[in-house]
């Protein structure tokens, strides 16, 4: 019997099911695979999880902390951990030009990429301070450049930064497959939301 445990954050559902009598040949086996890293992320040194409620006055500064851990065997080339800082209006606009409603101490991604062998971590942080009150999110993704693997060991990638809005890839982590060219990002779940009250 196979426990599985299924999760929409979008829509704030879950579940599981139970699979019984379920054979794996390999090719389904290569499909059924551990999220490759692992996202640990704190706000002003507590964790953050599903069920955290972060809310902060305007002006007060909120110290973030993301730290990516390799699950792997293989080794990633060129690892870097974005913020991207916006509020999302519920009507499909995400807004990432915030006109003053945001500023940050820090880097909003990593300076230049890291090497991330199997069980280790690299890390990111960043301060933010909101001066309007309001629910700003924050995403956090990690990607690895595009042509990590080419044989140059050039990116192209790493002088993109979210400073101007421009997101790396999807919010799903993105399969290189046969692709060499295709970057892969992994963003953290649930997306980080600081509510901003006066």
């Amino acid at each position: 019997m196979i426990l599985v445990n299924w999760r929409l954050p979008v829509c704030q559902l879950s579940g599981f099911g139970n699979l019984d009598n379920f054979t794996l040949d390999i090719d389904m086996l290569k499909c059924i695979k551990p999220d490759p890293v692992l996202f640990a992320v704190t706000v002003d040194g507590i964790a953050y999880t599903q069920d955290s409620r972060v809310t902060v006055s305007p002006g007060t500064a909120v110290r973030i902390d993301a730290s990516v851990t390799n699950t792997t065997d293989i080794t990633y080339e060129q690892i870097s951990i974005t913020f991207e800082p916006y509020q999302d209006y519920a009507n499909g606009y995400r807004a990432t030009d915030l006109h003053g409603k945001v500023a940050w101490v820090g880097e909003l991604s990593t300076n230049s990429p890291n090497k991330l062998p199997p069980g280790n971590t690299v890390g990111h942080s960043c301060s933010f301070v909101f001066f309007y009150p309001g629910d700003f999110m924050i995403q956090i993704a990690c990607t690895e450049a595009a042509n990590a693997h080419d044989s140059q060991g050039t990116s192209a990638a790493t002088s993109r930064n979210l400073v101007h809005g421009v997101n790396a890839g999807s919010s799903l982590g993105m399969n290189r497959g046969t692709d060499p060219t295709a970057s892969t990002t992994w963003t953290f779940s649930p997306i980080l939301r600081i509510t901003v009250v006066t």
